[in-house]
């Protein structure tokens, strides 16, 4: 895919002929997140000052939308990785916490996380969900799938596990921050700008999700 993409394209022909000087999570990154292509380049160019800020993609939902691969915390070392590729948990929990108006970078939450044995195996693990948030005072607590919907018509807001599916091949922590006037679910999907920008139907993605948090805001 990034060997087609660089055929027209000079900032993937670049990271095509640098190919073998990436980690792996970068390829995969590469080739399915043209969003990321400032990032990698950065990373690639060891200049930071490359990469993009979240905000310049135009998210505009209920919550500030964060990314992964911002150039503020995406080369930050996570998880045997960076948090560009590894910190969708982070980045997630940064996100509700500025929509209950606490200010934590995912930078921040990463390292909380690799301090308190938060990570196992290049992942993060659920328990830092409830375990933070309950830390900065916020009340948050698990639920079944089938009250998804419950808490979002509520006006809180549902942290969501996603196993192989749209999101993600293998696992992947996302925020649903909302619901829009056809009910369909606002997610901001920290490492994904096209499936931030659209809305998603519960029924169309409830088999992949594998265990979800709601955050009431009262």
């Amino acid at each position: 895919m990034i060997k087609d993409k660089a055929k027209d394209n000079k900032d993937y022909e670049y990271i095509y002929e640098n190919i073998d000087k990436l980690p792996d999570d970068l390829v995969k990154l590469a080739s399915k997140r043209e969003e990321a292509q400032s990032f990698i380049i950065g990373y690639l160019k060891d200049d930071k000052s490359l990469a993009k800020k979240s905000e310049e993609f135009g998210v505009d939902n209920p919550v500030k939308f964060y990314l992964q691969y911002d150039e503020r915390w995406g080369y930050y070392k996570y998880a045997g990785g960076i948090i560009g590729t590894r910190g969708c948990m982070p980045t997630t929990l940064s996100m509700v916490l500025s929509g209950c108006g606490i200010d934590k970078s995912p930078k921040e939450i990463a390292k909380y996380a690799e301090e308190n044995g938060y990570v196992d195996s290049g992942m993060s693990s659920w328990s830092l969900v409830c375990d933070y948030l309950k830390d900065q005072g916020v009340n948050v607590y698990g639920i079944m799938k089938s009250e998804i919907l419950k808490e979002l018509e509520k006006g809180n807001y549902v942290i969501l596990s996603l196993g192989p599916g749209y999101f993600t091949d293998k696992g992947h922590i996302l925020l649903a921050c909302g619901l829009d006037d056809a009910g369909r679910m606002i997610l901001n999907d920290p490492n994904s700008v096209y499936n931030s920008i659209n809305k998603w139907n519960y029924e169309k993605i409830k088999k992949q999700i594998k265990g979800a948090w709601a955050v009431s805001k009262e």
